[in-house]
């Protein structure tokens, strides 16, 4: 397993690659959905361009949009964001994503532990994250984590599995 850096992408000025990668993953995840894949952000449905646009606004602390940077490649992302979903003191994780090329390289596992570092430090008590049923190497890695299946229902139209892990755990 390779040392990871995890940096701020909002604290240190690197919102460009954040949006890259990001587009990158929600290009993908368009086309397992079902849906055409688009080649730029301008072919993205409306809502997903408006996350796109308001990244910063979204990640500001308390909550964080992080990267890991390798050489001159982000080689992944995850983003947090207080939940608007259930409790002030519930945030959201989103979009973990490691480039393919950097997978199995602890990349995911460290990032993560920085969302769970971070979470700690702004005071949230929960950690709420949606994944696709179909990535089941995802499920798993968050298996590992210590994420369990969310016992309450949300108002949430996409599908996915919605799991939970406290804090301190």
């Amino acid at each position: 397993m390779t040392s990871v850096g995890v940096v701020d992408a909002l604290a240190t000025g690197r919102l460009a690659p954040a949006r890259d990668v990001t587009f990158e993953y929600v290009a993908l995840t368009q086309g397992e959905a079902g849906f055409a894949v688009p080649q730029d952000i301008a072919a993205l449905p409306e809502p997903l361009r408006a996350v796109l646009d308001s990244l910063a606004e979204r990640h500001r602390p308390p909550g964080t949009l992080l990267l890991a940077p390798l050489d001159d490649i982000v080689g992944g992302t995850v983003a947090m964001q207080r939940s608007w979903l259930t409790t002030g003191t519930d945030a959201v994780v989103q979009r973990l994503y490691v480039r393919e090329v950097f997978r199995r390289r602890g990349i995911a596992r460290t990032l993560m532990a920085t969302v769970h570092g971070i979470a700690a430090r702004e005071g949230f008590r929960r950690l709420l994250l949606n994944v696709m049923s179909s990535r089941t190497a995802a499920l798993a890695c968050y298996d590992v984590l210590g994420y369990v299946p969310l016992t309450e229902s949300l108002d949430w139209p996409y599908g996915g599995v919605w799991l939970c892990r406290d804090i301190n755990s």
